[in-house]
């Protein structure tokens, strides 16, 4: 919201504070002790400068007239964590999701879903439990033994306990009843549409440049894809609509037109 994009707290208490901080202990083996002074040091600037942060970065955000719109998408974030999620979906992000059948496609909702319930039962991320490399082996040659599982490419070095609960999780995948199957919703493309969400895509990206808006807050391809489909997007509400969704809405609705200026260099949003 105040153009700095989404940096590292080194690069934030730099840009901010004009202070740069020492990274030597980066990759320091932190279980070794006792802890030498500088590694110390190090930890406690990990929130040495926090309120000092804070007050800058909300007196930028007051000069901008944001402070209501980083609220607004803070109490999103924090909302977004709160909600329960639904493990039995977690599959649908797997690449390549859409297209899985079968068998193959409810093995990958149990794996999925029992990663993500370890992972909420440990508090850490699935990734953690079983990174993505490592789940997307596990559907395409699901195991039955212990030994399957340590062919598998990123999957070795797995406790023994974890191996059961994984090959436990192929198995219920295996015997699962079709209408189990949590398939994600299919929206089939409209390829008359594409030059339209280009256009307006390339005009969202001009406009957050301009704004000092980090341009996958502000907006994803995604995100103006569901706005010329007429799905729920987050362009129709809170401040995205105010800034942009409204603008591209009445492109839609031929209340407005998008023109290349300064000799095709930048986009232009004007009242038709």
């Amino acid at each position: 919201f105040v153009g700095l994009g989404t940096p590292s707290l080194a690069s934030l208490v730099s840009v901010l504070l004009g202070i740069r901080l020492d990274k030597s202990e980066q990759l320091t083996d932190w279980s070794a002790r006792p802890l030498s002074d500088s590694v110390k040091r190090y930890a406690a600037d990990d929130v040495a400068y926090l309120f000092r942060l804070t007050a800058e970065l909300r007196d930028r955000l007051e000069s901008l007239g944001r402070e209501a719109w980083a609220t607004a998408e803070c109490e999103l974030l924090r909302t977004s964590l709160l909600r329960s999620t639904d493990s039995d979906t977690a599959w649908w992000r797997i690449k390549g999701a859409t297209t899985m059948k079968g068998e193959k496609a409810r093995i990958a909702q149990a794996v999925a879903a029992w990663r993500d319930r370890r992972a909420q039962h440990l508090d850490i991320p699935p990734r953690f439990v079983l990174s993505e490399l490592a789940l997307a082996a596990v559907v395409g040659r699901p195991p039955r033994t212990a030994a399957d599982v340590q062919k598998l490419r990123g999957v070795g070095g797995l406790p023994n306990a974890v191996v059961r609960e994984l090959i436990d999780a192929v198995e219920a995948g295996r015997s699962m009843e079709p209408e189990a199957l949590r398939r994600p919703a299919r929206h089939d493309d409209v390829p008359e549409l594409d030059a339209a969400v280009s256009l307006l895509s390339a005009w969202v990206t001009e406009l957050a440049t301009a704004e000092r808006i980090d341009k996958k807050l502000l907006a994803t391809r995604d995100d103006v894809k569901d706005l010329v489909y007429g799905r729920p997007s987050r362009l129709d509400d809170g401040w995205r609509a105010a800034l942009c969704g409204r603008e591209l809405h009445k492109v839609l609705e031929g209340r407005a037109v998008v023109r290349l200026v300064d000799g095709g260099r930048h986009l232009r949003l004007e009242d038709d």
